[in-house]
């Protein structure tokens, strides 16, 4: 069995200075610890994102989330076992991707709000896809400054808002929103207009809504 280590000044001073910049994956991966590990250590640790924008910064992007970006509410499959437990056979989650060819564009927004980072090659395609994800915590802190710039998509980002909401209440308030939050799913999938060829989307209309209800 692997010997614990404990955290040096500056593996912890360094989670400090980059919480709100890089994912917790990035974090483990700078400082050579398990996922797991960092997750546990940033809550010790009592860690909130801090990102805080000027006018310019909040323009520049909203501009790139209306044009280049994604505002998405998802289901996924709940681990094996969770419905011998009664509760629901998937789990919620938001994001906000951007996506581009320009690197130094998507750079800039990583290095301005943080997020995870991706790099796609597509067949032929001489240019890369370099691709920016932010997750619900780094959400519920930079769509609301953004929210009331945006054009194209800010019906997305009430929406989004609204959804994270119950489901922060439905995680540390154990208060049932699957039928609001149904609702929303769908409500963001019309705006998007969007058909999943790879992935199809989960047809909520089979699942019950009253999870607990074993009836």
């Amino acid at each position: 069995m692997k010997k614990y280590s404990f955290y040096t000044d500056r593996e912890i001073e360094f989670l400090k200075q980059n919480y709100s910049k890089l994912s917790k994956r990035e974090l483990a991966i700078a400082i050579g610890r398990n996922y797991m590990g960092v997750c546990w250590k940033c809550r010790q640790l009592k860690l909130k994102c801090k990102v805080f924008l000027s006018d310019t910064e909040k323009g520049y992007l909203a501009g790139f989330l209306d044009g280049e970006g994604s505002i998405q509410l998802t289901t996924h499959q709940s681990p094996k076992g969770v419905i011998k437990t009664k509760r629901r056979p998937f789990t919620w989650g938001a994001y906000i991707t951007i996506t581009n060819t320009n690197h130094e564009s998507i750079a800039y927004l990583n290095r301005l709000i943080g997020g995870a980072t991706l790099v796609r090659h597509y067949g032929d395609r001489k240019k890369p896809i370099y691709r920016l994800t932010l997750c619900s915590n780094k959400i519920r802190i930079v769509l609301p400054q953004i929210k009331n710039l945006l054009i194209v998509k800010r019906n997305h980002a009430e929406l989004l808002l609204q959804a994270l909401e119950l489901i922060n209440e439905s995680h540390y308030k154990h208060i049932d929103h699957d039928k609001e939050l149904a609702i929303i799913y769908k409500k963001i999938r019309g705006l998007n207009n969007v058909i999943r060829k790879k992935e199809p989307c989960m047809n909520l209309d089979t699942l019950p809504l009253n999870f607990h209800d074993t009836s």
